[in-house]
């Protein structure tokens, strides 16, 4: 399905604020040496999204090791997803990688009495039965402290990947009898959320970002009440979920209120200036024709191109001199006058005038205009000359009741003819003037085309610019946004303000039909980014700008709409209706705790944690549960919380 026009278009406004958005890396550090394992072929793809996170928030985090496990021909491969190096035999591979951590200088991991071993696999994956094995029983020695977790991501998009999820969530329900020892902390994390939503293609990385920040909080250096953190991460032969929401700049939601902005003041402005016209078409048409440089009998284009390029074609007056006449006395008798009829010159030649004219003006103009790479160039002269006068105002309204089409096919070309100084002269400049009309005749109806065409590229872009904003106009701000809404709104508005007039007529050109619209409202838009320093803040600081502005009832009421979302909806699992409050383990909140938003939080809740991160780009809440009932004596059947179930 091809993407909508004005989703395509916010897309790129969105990229363009996420490239100028200010990002401050974070100064914590890994406590432990991490390494993370993407098992098969279809979390690799999200290595990035997990490496990204990790590195923006561990200034170690180059050291730590991302490893991919893929089974080739009944043969497991294991890749260094950062080098590029390989090799097939996986456990002396990942020994390899531990060892290189543990090698390094002491301050570079504070406690390397654990190595902690992050595993992410599909559950839909072709063989993920034998992956789960490989994460079981990784084949590293005994020696090392390791801590396992594995993290299973679920797309229950599809039935048929609902079904393969279900055949190995049974698998591990049944793992977990038999080998508990082996068994770490394992995280089951859905597309499909409680409240209905569902996880795709782009926001399918939410749930890759969530698993960094769960490694994040289980290994993060420095941690208030690490402890207390770690205990609530990881777990022995404990099934585990998380619920996640994520409040960052809100560039999509600027995006869309600048752009509404935008082309409504711009198309208010259209409306202004040619309002009158509108009512008035005979004014409309009458300002069109003066553009064109249409007059009585001529039309300044037609006769550029006569004079430069046609009449080159013609015999000189001089060359009439060589006509035959008959006798003496008839060349005597014609030369006596100044003026004379064809008829009259054809009977003293005795038919030699025809012959001539016919061979020397008519065929010559036929030439020209059979010419078809002549009368393309002259075509895209007259085209290229009209577009450079001509607003698309001009066109939409000055041919909205086809006055001036009716006027070129009713146009009669004036006689510009005088007699010469001498009779050869007189009779050029006669035949010149035929092949004027008869040039005119011919380009006429050319000239009504263009000019139509002109009026559906009109008609076309005004139906595109208002199919555009109306596509826009569809997408929803969260009502958290009304604070957005009014700001953006006028900065939009102090952008256009001084320069309106003047980017309307840019914006609205009858050629700007289809991507050159996208491109010149983008080109726009990125104006508007770098008029005022707001647009290029990052999340913390632009949060800021906008509570300056506000009371205080409003930065209170503003910063718990923000902070206080219902995680609970936000829960990775949808398959099963057990309530998962009693099992709750904690809910952190990821943030910058000195940033000023951060003190309407009451600091000494015990309903969560705030877990501080040197960073002004987001703040993440994540609640943790726990799928084993503590009161039950059996272990949860995972097969009721994901899948077909």
């Amino acid at each position: 399905m091809e993407e909508r026009k004005g989703r395509k278009l916010l897309r790129s406004c969105i990229n363009q604020l996420n490239k100028i958005t200010k990002t401050d890396s974070g100064s914590n550090h890994a406590l432990y040496p991490v390494i993370t394992i993407f098992l098969g072929q279809q979390t690799a793809g999200q290595f990035s999204t997990v490496k990204d996170v990790l590195d923006t928030n561990w200034q170690n985090g180059e050291y730590l090791k991302y490893l991919q496990i893929v089974k080739k021909e009944k043969k497991n491969y294991c890749r260094d997803l950062v080098t590029g190096v390989s090799s097939d035999i996986p456990s002396a591979f990942m020994e390899h990688a531990l060892v290189e951590m543990l090698g390094t200088d002491e301050y570079i991991f504070r406690d390397k009495s654990r190595v902690r071993l992050e595993f992410i696999l599909a559950g839909e994956e072709d063989g993920a039965e034998e992956y789960f094995d490989l994460m079981l029983q990784p084949g590293l020695s005994s020696r090392y402290n390791l801590v396992k977790t594995i993290f299973i991501m679920l797309d229950e998009s599809e039935k048929d990947k609902r079904q393969r999820i279900c055949k190995f969530l049974g698998y591990v329900t049944e793992k977990r009898k038999s080998a508990k020892s082996e068994f770490g902390a394992v995280y089951l994390l859905s597309n499909y959320l409680k409240d209905g939503n569902v996880l795709l293609d782009y926001r399918m990385s939410l749930n890759y970002r969530l698993v960094a920040d769960l490694i994040l909080l289980g290994g993060n250096q420095g941690a208030d009440k690490h402890s207390n953190v770690e205990s609530s991460i990881e777990g022995y032969n404990v099934i585990k979920t998380a619920a996640y929401a994520l409040v960052e700049k809100p560039v999509r939601s600027i995006a869309i209120v600048s752009l509404i902005k935008i082309m409504n003041c711009l198309m208010e402005e259209n409306l202004r200036t040619y309002q009158s016209l509108i009512g008035d078409a005979i004014q409309s048409a009458d300002k069109l024709q003066e553009k064109l440089d249409i007059r009585r009998g001529k039309i300044q284009c037609l006769e550029t191109i006569f004079q430069e390029n046609i009449i080159k074609a013609f015999p000189s007056p001089f060359e009439l001199s060589y006509l035959a006449y008959i006798n003496k006395r008839e060349f005597r008798e014609v030369h006596k006058e100044k003026q004379i009829s064809f008829a009259r010159l054809n009977q003293a030649t005795g038919g030699n005038w025809s012959l001539f004219y016919e061979e020397n003006y008519t065929k010559e103009l036929d030439r020209l205009l059979s010419d078809g790479d002549f009368m393309t160039q002259c075509m895209d002269k007259i085209e290229n000359g009209w577009r450079s006068v001509l607003t698309y105002e001009d066109i939409l309204y000055g041919l909205e009741d086809n006055r001036v089409l009716e006027a070129l096919r009713e146009f009669t070309v004036s006689g510009s003819f005088a007699g010469g100084r001498s009779i050869e002269e007189s009779i050029h400049l006669e035949a010149v003037e035929e092949m004027r009309k008869r040039f005119y005749s011919h380009m006429l109806k050319r000239l009504t085309e263009l000019l139509r065409s002109f009026h559906q590229e009109a008609q076309q872009f005004n139906q595109i610019y208002s199919e555009l904003n109306a596509e826009l106009q569809k997408e929803v701000l969260d009502e958290g946004d009304q604070n957005i809404k009014s700001h953006y709104e006028h900065l939009a508005e102090l952008f256009l303000h001084q320069e309106k007039s003047e980017i309307s007529r840019q914006i609205f050109r009858i050629e700007n039909t289809g991507e050159k619209l996208y491109q010149k409202l983008a080109q726009l838009f990125g104006s508007l980014i770098t008029s005022d320093p707001i647009f290029s803040m990052s999340f913390e600081q632009e949060m800021q700008a906008r509570l300056n502005t506000m009371s205080g009832e409003d930065r209170v009421l503003m910063v718990k709409n923000v902070l206080e979302e219902k995680i609970e909806n936000k829960i990775r699992l949808h398959g099963s209706n057990t309530s998962y409050e009693s099992n709750l383990r904690g809910i952190f909140y990821l943030m910058n705790r000195d940033a000023e938003y951060a003190r309407e939080l009451d600091s000494d809740s015990r309903s969560f944690t705030i877990f501080h991160l040197k960073r002004t780009d987001c703040i993440e809440k994540i609640a943790i549960y726990d799928l084993d009932s503590p009161n039950a004596k059996d272990d949860c059947n995972l097969t009721e919380m994901a899948g077909e179930a």
